[in-house]
């Protein structure tokens, strides 16, 4: 057991404690009015019980770098500053309970690290499995993906008398573009039924505007590969319209919300686009529709992808 219960060590600029490889059979205490003005080094320890912080205050530099740890005690106050704190390889079984253990104040305790560093992030997502809050765990992977795009760097670029800055190159690159937008939509890849959701709000707004568009004789027939012509003069020369059903069976009724249904989704074939089309501008809105349909379903497929490659 190591224990600095109540301990002052100062040495500012360099070192204040210096524990680095120890191997204990117990607890270790760094807690309970525990201060220290310089770097704490914890790099490599072992710990076979609890190493408890809970109550103490890192002023500097806070390494835990490839510590193992079976339970972790801590409170906010002893978090070091931003960009004082190393958890690369720190490898601990559980939080205890009387610990911060939301996942929203983790993932700043995570934030407070210098620089991105994935496995503290896998880390805490297993030990949150391994509690049973699957929710947390995939909010931490989610957060994991998110500090990543943040801590992306750019060079400046130049062309000639064209300079573009470094932080307008992280604005403008596609490819974070793409990984932000696979994140709002499905979470990357841990919550895709997000996407459902949007889905659903694009069949509703296809709904309406399709509906609006029948109202106002903006969808027509679908001309070939129907005899339009024949059936117009069996019917008494009464043209087809979208907003009445007047053809009985021999030719399928309008219905708005199908219709949305048929465009909106991919795959799905209601046989409502075969007969009807709609015209002028609201022809851009059928592209869009279809267009944001096939986006999401291909962002659920690459969000799956990426799930199961982890």
């Amino acid at each position: 057991m190591l224990s600095c219960r109540g301990g002052k060590f100062y040495r500012p600029g360099g070192k204040a404690l210096d524990a680095q490889n120890i191997e204990t059979g117990g607890d270790v205490y760094l807690d309970e009015g525990f201060r220290a003005e310089g770097k704490v080094v914890l790099n490599s320890a072992r710990v076979s019980r609890k190493l408890s912080l809970k109550g103490g205050v890192f002023a500097d530099e806070f390494d835990l770098q490839h510590t193992e740890a079976l339970r972790l005690v801590d409170d906010m106050d002893s978090w070091p500053a931003q960009g004082k704190l190393f958890l690369e390889g720190f490898k601990y079984e559980e939080i205890a309970y009387n610990s911060p253990v939301r996942w929203k104040d983790r993932r700043k305790w995570l934030e407070r690290q210098k620089g991105f560093v994935p496995g503290s992030y896998d880390q805490l997502s297993k030990v949150y499995r391994a509690r049973g809050d699957v929710r947390s765990a995939r909010k931490i992977l989610i957060a994991k993906y998110e500090r990543q795009i943040k801590s992306t760097e750019f060079a400046p670029w130049e062309w000639g008398p064209v300079k573009i800055s470094a932080t307008l190159r992280w604005y403008l690159s596609p490819v974070l573009f793409l990984r932000r937008l696979l994140g709002f939509v499905v979470g990357y890849g841990h919550e895709p039924w997000r996407a459902i959701w949007f889905l659903i709000g694009l069949v509703f707004f296809a709904w309406i505007m399709f509906t609006h568009a029948a109202a106002g004789q903006q969808v027509v027939p679908v001309e070939e590969p129907h005899n339009l012509e024949s059936l117009e003069r069996e019917m008494g020369n009464r043209a087809l319209q979208a907003d009445e059903c007047n053809a009985g069976r021999k030719y399928p009724c309008f219905h708005g919300f199908v219709y949305a249904v048929d465009t909106a989704v991919p795959l799905v074939d209601l046989r409502q686009q075969s007969y009807w089309i709609p015209i002028e501008w609201h022809q851009w809105v059928m592209w869009g529709v279809t267009v944001a349909g096939w986006l999401l379903v291909s962002a659920v497929a690459i969000g799956l992808t990426l799930l199961f490659r982890e």
